[in-house]
């Protein structure tokens, strides 16, 4: 049979407009020894000829039966299946076979597979041999590029490729607010390994926390006021003078062409004529020392001209990184 083999839908079931005087709802069973029922069917008098005291089968009850036949047909065309569950139906068949699949009464897009027969177990409220198709079924286990359902996930679950995953994903999309579950660990990367591993929040960290990628503890002096002529020792505590050093300025007032809250990163030395004109910092394993020149700290003007600062309108700060 092919797919082009469908034949016509039903757009309305037999005897839809057929008024009460030529169609009925058939019983499931009846005392009336001359009518239909889902139990015997047309009863024997309607096959008895008429002359021997039997009766012709009524009108009523052969169009009540191609009616419900035909409305189940159309429900069906129309996309109806799986039918929703229905508890009464359950009990006056004995329960639902396995296979069977009913639709979620409460939630249309869920739908549950029976498993057992003769199962008369709601499915609503956690009944027994009911597998929600909608749900995944089970872990994935082995190792990228090629992985496997756990066992007897696919056997308990529709929709669920059984064999073994491999090759390559085609660019996938990622959605935003991903949530993965659980707490993933591995191997945190050491600072002379430079093979690719997965990050860990111990490797991947933010500058100026306890922790950086390529530094390892922080030093920071805070603003200090600026001193002409002066030398200024600091405690960094970092035990090595295998140190990063950089000095900043900070402005306080505007000043130039610097705004308030600007911060410039200072080079390490300028020499004007045979006077000092900055501020630099040197170290050792215990200690930062500031150093400010005699005559102030030169900066340069927007327009590129040298201009020496206003002590009063600025603040020095050190930062100090110690290497892994």
């Amino acid at each position: 049979m092919d797919a082009a083999s469908i034949p016509a839908k039903m757009p309305t079931a037999f005897a839809t407009n057929a008024s009460g005087s030529y169609v009925r709802t058939v019983p499931n069973t009846t005392s009336d020894p001359a009518s239909a029922s889902y139990s015997l069917g047309f009863p024997p008098a309607t096959a008895t000829p008429v002359g021997a005291g039997g009766v012709p089968p009524d009108v009523r009850d052969v169009n009540g039966i191609l009616r419900a036949a035909t409305q189940w047909l159309r429900w069906i065309q129309a996309g109806g299946a799986p039918v929703q569950y229905d508890a009464a139906f359950s009990a006056a068949v004995g329960g639902y076979p396995s296979g069977a699949i009913v639709r979620s009464v409460t939630n249309p897009a869920i739908s549950y597979l029976c498993t057992a027969d003769a199962n008369t177990s709601d499915p609503h409220a956690g009944g027994a041999n009911w597998t929600n198709m909608n749900t995944a079924g089970g872990a994935l286990t082995g190792t990228w590029p090629t992985l496997a359902l756990a066992a007897g996930a696919a056997a308990s679950n529709i929709g669920i490729l059984g064999g073994s995953l491999s090759g390559s994903l085609p660019s996938p999309d990622i959605a935003n607010n991903v949530i993965l579950p659980g707490s993933p660990t591995t191997t945190t990367q050491a600072a002379s390994d430079s093979s690719t591993k997965v990050a860990t929040t111990a490797f991947v960290n933010v500058w100026g926390t306890a922790n950086v990628p390529f530094f390892g503890s922080i030093y920071n002096t805070g603003n200090r006021s600026i001193t002409l002529a002066s030398q200024q020792t600091y405690a960094h505590g970092l035990a090595t003078k295998d140190l990063a050093v950089d000095v900043y300025l900070l402005c306080s007032g505007a000043e130039g062409s610097y705004a308030t809250g600007e911060v410039v990163a200072c080079p390490d030395l300028w020499i004007n004529s045979s006077q000092t004109h900055n501020i630099l910092a040197s170290w050792d394993a215990t200690n930062i020392y500031v150093k400010v020149g005699n005559t102030g700290i030169n900066l340069m003007s927007s327009a590129g001209a040298a201009f020496t600062i206003d002590p009063t309108r600025w603040y020095y700060f050190v930062t100090a990184a110690k290497h892994r």
